[in-house]
């Protein structure tokens, strides 16, 4: 969510590592997204279906302005132009600080006609159906001087011989998306100053950031072509200071008084600034950008995530320090010390991982270090560790299939199951840490990988885990029994809870996913504050005051639990 961290990008190897780790490489994809840049086609630009020219002093021009335009652009301006159809641009701009479209992202269609440049070029702005500017139309329409689309002295309109399309795009940032755009519309300009004037620019300023904020759900329900990453990356890195502006416009603060580092210039009458309809509608449209677009982005995520991939590194890996790269890098394959079939062996498993992983388990293996393995499986329904995510770092030894794999759980400190030790250690017949008969320990020649993580997932994750712990098998069915395992069940849950720890892969499915005894109950309520703190982090919900009434004016909704004369609180 603008209100949330919007993630889909690629996780880097289930990395075990800080949350931000994410919201850097989204910063990385918006410091190298060009300014200006070629793309093939503009099949959705509302000028494609209008003619094509190819006239010489019409291509000459063209080409200068993209000279012009790739060495001069702003920070605040992109474009993308088109080399099929060199009279299609599109340009987006991001609301500067000091305006009510901070942070918004608004797109303009741009066609140079075949008469270019004696005539100015044709301008649509992807407006979605709002009105957000007195020089901005909901039919798309722009009104400026400079295009002839409004009158203006013979300085302000199209020069043939001065004028650019740089020219152009700054003028809609300065002349248009600016501090007070109520003063935009004609004659308003001579109440400039007076309380008159000043007040109804401070009404329209707030109705304009209603309309901004609708105006980025648009943009990210609908990117436009060549833009869809850098729209979903924008606002996931200016989530945060979105957030703190509608809370501080709630507040009353004066809209476009936030800046980085907080509010800028607020004094006692200003921080009684803003509306009631305005705190109102800001709070309730909070609501809809939390529960709309944001949900879906994290969906499209999870759907489009690998099973298995490969990855560069693994530094974090639990056996990272054994052997080297040298040793098992995948060029060139002479691995020596190792079995005579080992790399082809290890190539074999990767394809039956890639062709044949269940939907509920992700695996990343390392193109540099061969030997290694990761993976997480999603806790199954019906048991208790249901949505969960468990991590393994696996490694295939130098006599690789004759001996199984070694396997570490990332445990956190926690014993989860009487399989899955706190120091890390997985117990189970197929990888020989445990006794069991014949077919069930590791088989050179059957055994495999895929084999390995699925039982892991069936025979340790499963609904009874009491139950697993040796001669405890023989209660089953017992009134004693099912007694012990519906309790350990419930202390199971519990830690669980305590492993939602959140890495990049983890912030979308946790977003997506949020949903006994005395003492049972107590352990879950109290550990809810931890559990809701890391969503908040997530960006799937916001924070809220721990104790005190529900507001309904507030996304998600806050229900506060009573219990033992205490309260507490659930999100949903």
């Amino acid at each position: 969510s603008i209100l949330g961290n919007l993630v889909d990008g690629a996780c880097s190897g289930f990395k075990v590592q800080d949350s931000s780790n994410v919201r850097k490489l989204k910063e990385e994809f918006l410091r190298d997204f060009k300014r200006f840049d070629t793309v093939e086609n503009f099949s959705d630009h509302h000028y494609a279906s209008m003619g094509n020219w190819l006239k010489q002093n019409w291509v000459k021009k063209v080409q200068e302005e993209w000279k012009i335009l790739d060495k001069d652009l702003p920070e605040a301006i992109f474009v993308r132009a088109c080399e099929s159809r060199m009279d299609l641009l599109r340009a987006v701009i991001i609301g500067a600080e000091g305006t009510p479209y901070h942070d918004g992202l608004f797109f303009f269609d741009i066609q140079f006609p075949d008469t270019y440049p004696s005539v100015p070029p044709k301008v649509y702005y992807h407006s979605g159906g709002l009105r957000i500017n007195p020089n901005l139309y909901n039919c798309g329409k722009v009104c400026l001087s400079l295009l002839g689309t409004w009158t203006g002295t013979m300085r302000e309109n199209w020069l043939p011989k001065e004028s650019t399309m740089l020219q152009l795009l700054v003028s809609i940032q300065a002349l248009i998306l600016n501090e007070k755009p109520y003063f935009n519309e004609p004659f308003y300009a001579r109440t400039k100053g007076t309380p008159s004037g000043e007040s109804q620019s401070r009404v329209y300023s707030e109705n304009v950031f209603v309309l901004s904020l609708k105006t980025m759900v648009y943009s990210m329900r609908k990117p436009p072509q060549h833009f869809e990453e850098f729209v979903r990356c924008h606002f996931f890195v200016r989530s945060h200071d979105i957030v703190k502006a509608c809370n501080a416009y709630k507040d009353g603060a004066p809209v476009g008084s936030m800046v980085k580092g907080g509010v800028q210039g607020l004094d006692e009458q200003a921080s009684r600034s803003g509306s009631k309809k305005f705190r109102t509608d800001v709070a309730s449209f909070m609501k809809t950008l939390d529960s709309s677009s944001v949900r879906k982005l994290k969906e499209e995520f999870l759907r489009d995530f690998k099973r298995f991939d490969t990855v560069e590194d693994f530094s974090d890996h639990h056996y990272g320090a054994e052997g080297s790269p040298a040793k098992y890098s995948l060029w060139p394959l002479n691995f020596k010390g190792r079995s005579k079939n080992w790399g082809k062996t290890v190539q074999e498993e990767w394809k039956i991982l890639d062709k044949n992983l269940p939907e509920t388990i992700f695996v990343r293996a390392c193109e540099s270090r061969m030997d290694l393995l990761r993976a997480v499986i999603i806790g199954a329904e019906g048991t208790p560790y249901h949505d969960g995510l468990f991590f393994f770092d696996i490694q295939f030894p130098d006599t690789y299939p004759s001996v199984p794999p070694k396997v570490h759980y990332h445990s956190g400190g926690l014993r989860i199951n009487p399989n899955l030790y706190k120091c890390g250690k997985v117990c189970l017949s197929l990888i020989r840490t445990w006794t069991g008969k014949t077919r069930e320990k590791w088989l050179p020649k059957e055994s495999t990988m895929l084999q390995l993580l699925v039982s892991i997932q069936a025979l340790i994750l499963n609904e009874k885990p009491y139950f697993n712990e040796p001669g405890y098998e023989k209660t089953i069915g017992t009134p004693s029994g099912e007694s012990n395992s519906k309790a350990y069940s419930e202390n199971v849950f519990v830690l669980s809870l305590k492993t939602m720890h959140f890495e990049e892969f983890v912030r979308s499915h946790f977003f997506v996913r949020q949903s006994g005894s005395k003492k049972f109950r107590t352990n879950v309520a109290s550990y809810m504050k931890t559990v809701v703190d890391e969503f908040v982090n997530l960006g799937a919900i916001r924070e809220a005051n721990h104790i005190g009434e529900p507001n309904p004016t507030l996304f998600p909704v806050f229900y506060y639990l009573e219990l033992e004369g205490k309260k507490l609180f659930v999100v949903f």
